[in-house]
């Protein structure tokens, strides 16, 4: 019996690489989507429990190269069950009028044109055997207007409607579709937007954000157990009933 089979966008971001621990650990194979592959960040996966992540290059913003990972992952794996569209950048950062247009544009494409991409070519088989999960990862930027980070704002904005759009288009199917928005985060990318002070979040101290294991075990059981009640839903990480339901402790 194969196992299930997950794909992850943004391989390399701190949240997917915590979740892929704890899916593979789980007996999942997690096959991680990364711009350019790079051995000594895909060696951090070696000798962890369970089904070892496959890291496969991908660029989520072009439609050829988002079909070849698809079909080299089907062929190696088997049919992709759960996708998670963690792929993002926080940058540029700084006023509308001075980022550079092509920048800008480059992070719409790749947090909310790669998740469309990916969503679009997961969907047909997913119709098919009426079965299949696509986790968004969401954020408070999409309802927050943030000077100096209008491209992830709107990014995020984009990918909340995309999320709905899913949804309405699959009513009535055994196809989950979820926003998950993991709160303030340690991540890289994280710590490297709040260098540049543009705005009261970026004020905030890093260090007392929460630690990517707790999305990840969000991630981790809307793949496993995939509740009907949430599917459409974002999914806060920071609500205690779901972190009740996820098996998460206290508040975060």
């Amino acid at each position: 019996m194969r196992p299930k089979v997950v794909v992850i966008t943004g391989g390399y971001g701190g949240i997917a690489t915590a979740t892929a621990r704890q899916l593979a650990a789980a007996g999942l194979q997690v096959v991680l989507a990364v711009r350019a592959v790079r051995p000594e960040r895909s060696a951090a996966f070696a000798g962890i429990a369970g089904i070892r992540p496959l890291v496969l290059s991908c660029d989520v913003t072009r439609p050829g190269a988002v079909e070849r990972f698809f079909a080299r992952v089907e062929s190696r794996c088997g049919p992709v069950e759960v996708l998670v569209n963690n792929a993002a950048t926080m940058r540029p950062i700084g006023p509308i009028g001075m980022v550079d247009p092509r920048a800008w544009l480059g992070c719409i494409e790749a947090g909310l044109g790669g998740a469309y991409l990916c969503s679009q070519r997961v969907l047909p088989g997913f119709r098919d055997r009426d079965h299949g999960t696509i986790i968004n990862l969401a954020s408070g930027a999409a309802y927050h207007a943030l000077p100096g980070w209008s491209a992830y704002c709107c990014a995020k904005a984009g990918l909340a409607m995309l999320t709905a759009c899913l949804t309405a288009e699959t009513t009535n199917t055994g196809i989950r579709i979820y926003g998950l928005d993991p709160g303030m985060v340690r991540t890289d990318m994280v710590r490297d937007a709040l260098r540049e002070k543009v705005n009261r979040v970026a004020a905030l101290d890093p260090e007392t954000f929460s630690d990517p294991d707790e999305p990840a075990r969000v991630i981790h059981w809307l793949s496993e157990q995939r509740p009907a009640d949430l599917s459409g839903r974002e999914v806060l990480v920071t609500d205690s009933a779901i972190r009740g339901r996820a098996g998460l402790p206290g508040t975060g």
